[in-house]
């Protein structure tokens, strides 16, 4: 599958080689919110009782927590609203599908 470049060529650094707080440019408060959107995303409920305890620990505001959870539910509901429209135009043509 290719890749579209979207923006000027940066050197490709592995995704497990950021896996260290160490090395991760964002502060612990960003890192929670993208923790928490990621919790939503992938329907972990330990994860999202986890994520949300620890944005409060750190005194993260609710307006806050609330626009991460609302962008990780706008990128998630991608999929199913793509899916819908494949299966309703399949059903519309009536057609068969040669694979």
């Amino acid at each position: 599958m290719a890749v579209a470049a979207t923006g000027p060529a940066v050197a490709a650094k592995p995704i497990n080689s950021i896996n260290r707080r160490d090395a991760m440019p964002l502060d612990e408060k960003t890192r929670e919110l993208v923790a928490l959107g990621a919790a939503l995303a992938g329907n972990c409920f330990p994860c999202l009782r986890y994520h949300y305890q620890k944005c409060r620990g750190l005194g993260i505001a609710v307006d806050d927590m609330r626009e991460a959870l609302e962008m990780a539910k706008t990128v998630k509901e991608v999929p199913i609203k793509n899916i819908y429209e494949l299966a309703n135009a399949l059903l519309e043509s009536g057609e068969d599908i040669d694979d």
